[in-house]
Parts: structure tokens; sequence; C-alpha cells
């Protein structure tokens, strides 16, 4: 299968490099569309409905402050934040009612609660046993996606003048759509490679 880095950041790269799970001549994307993805093994960080269009996507587990997740940060930072490295198959499926909202940030939560009022919103971190078995609306990582039964994670149908600008609770519920529900699976375990 053909393999694609899709990250901003060249520490990110240069660690999948070092590990050997791409080469240097990898081709890398900072963002990526359906076509560029679809059938490929995908190394990075992809919204669930390109997920599920890529064979495979493989993800490394770091653990980051909210500051250090939008930083560059030196290949040599980002080796004593490795926490695993897993890669993870998408597949979409059938619409169900949710059983919780979530949204890491408050004002996140708040506006995927505005789509299911019937349901429980929690926001911050997520643990395997808050969502085991559910239905979550919401974006969550990959790692925590398997434990669910299924994802219906939120379209964000933004405009051009809300690049660099916070959205309220609100506007973000305005731009946003749940069409689609996911089933995410570990196919593979690499463990801690660094």
């Amino acid at each position: 299968m053909e393999r694609l880095v899709v990250t901003r950041h060249k520490g990110t790269r240069a660690l999948l490099i070092e590990s050997g799970l791409v080469r240097t001549k990898t081709p890398v994307l900072e963002h990526a569309t359906a076509d560029q993805v679809r059938g490929k093994h995908v190394f990075g960080v992809l919204p669930l409905d390109l997920a599920a269009l890529a064979g495979a996507v493989t993800v490394l587990g770091l653990k980051l402050t909210q500051d250090e997740v939008k930083a560059d940060l030196p290949v040599e930072v980002l080796r004593t934040r490795v926490t695993g490295c897993a890669t993870y198959q998408v597949e979409a499926g059938p619409v169900e009612a949710p059983d919780l909202a979530f949204g890491f940030a408050p004002e996140m939560a708040e506006a995927v609660g505005k789509h299911f009022p019937a349901v429980p919103v929690k926001s911050g971190a997520l643990k395997p046993e808050d969502i085991e078995g559910k239905v979550v609306a919401g974006s969550i990582p990959l790692e925590l996606a398997i434990y669910a039964r299924g994802v219906l994670a939120p379209v964000l149908n933004q405009r051009p003048e809300d690049r660099g600008k916070k959205l309220s609770a609100q506007e973000l519920a305005e731009r946003m759509c749940f069409d689609q529900q996911y089933q995410v699976r570990k196919v593979a375990d690499h463990g801690y490679l660094f």
C-alpha cells in the first residue's frame, strides 16, 4: 500500500523516518484531500471522514500540552513525549442516535450538545470507560474511538472569514453537521518505537 505522511510538523516527520515507519522519500502533505488519501496508508492525524477513505492510518501517541499541540516541536522533544504508535482502520457505518455529546473545549462540547439536546454533554479529557460501547457525537482521537460503538464526527463547514477566528458555541453549532457515523478498529500496535 502506498504511504503518505500528513503533518505540518517537521519534527513529527523526522520521528516517523527515525522509527523506520516511513522513508525519507515518502510524500508529505500539510493538509490532505479525499483523493490524496484514498486507499493509502496515511501517517498522521486525519478527520474521520478522510480516515475512512484511507486504507489505514498510523498515529503517533504524543503526550503534549495544549500549546505544544500547535507548535512545531523538534524531534528531540517529541522523542520524550511519545506514548506509543498504532495503526487503525476506519469504516463508515449506519447512523445511530448518540449516547454522549463530546467536545474537548467547552465551546465545542456546547456546540455538539446543541445538535443532541437529549444526551449528556462532556468536555475535557475522555477515558475509555466514558465511551465504552456508546455512540459518541464529537471529535475524538482514534486511540479512544476504538472503545466506542460508533462516532458521529462533526463536519465543520467553515467560511473564509472564519479562518483564524475563535468561534462561539452558537457559531460552531451553526456550521457543523453530523451526517456519518464511523467505527474504528486498531489493526496494529507498534508499541513504543523510540
